[in-house]
């Protein structure tokens, strides 16, 4: 097997886009993320060429997706520093 086959996990995959698991199912759910198969009801795998060449060729929309993902993963870690501070002052 060639690392062009090599076989990706939902965390490897949205590790190697600098991305959430919830931003990588939210991308899968709406089809603007990398190509996958699905094993059985549960186990969603990626093959490394078919991420490389979803993350080589960026468009207009993917663009946007990318931006509100960042956002998206910045006020999940907002609400995180929130809700921790809150729990030291009581």
């Amino acid at each position: 097997m060639t690392k062009k086959d090599e076989i990706l996990t939902s965390a490897q995959v949205a590790d190697m886009l600098g991305i959430s698991m919830g931003n990588l199912a939210a991308r899968r759910h709406r089809g603007t993320g990398p190509k996958y198969e699905r094993i059985g009801h549960r186990t969603v795998i990626y093959r490394r060429a078919d991420v490389e060449r979803w993350r080589e060729s960026p468009t207009v929309e993917d663009s946007l997706d990318n931006r509100v993902a960042r956002l998206e993963d910045e006020v999940t870690e907002l609400r995180k520093r929130v809700d921790g501070l809150a729990r030291k002052r009581r």
